[in-house]
């Protein structure tokens, strides 16, 4: 299981209320499902944005790469096409 950073887990519930609690208790068995979707382990600390989580991995043991997960909102529902 990783580890949220406390700080944007405070920031989160402060801007997104209780959306954000419940969310933030789901991440961690989001990002655990989607590393194991894609056959990844995670490879680092776990660093954060203003709005999600990014998680250093490697896949195939050798390939580095990163999972970002970020908060349901419609402002960012566009960003996994970019």
């Amino acid at each position: 299981m990783i580890a949220m950073p406390e700080e944007f887990a405070r920031t989160t519930v402060d801007r997104e209320g209780k959306a954000g609690a419940e969310w933030l208790a789901e991440l961690p068995g989001i990002v655990e499902e989607l590393l194991e979707r894609w056959g990844c382990v995670p490879d680092g600390e776990v660093m954060h944005g203003g709005v999600g989580v990014i998680v250093p991995a490697r896949r195939r043991a050798q390939e580095s790469t990163v999972l970002k997960v970020s908060f349901p909102h419609p402002g960012n529902v566009h960003e996994p096409a970019r």
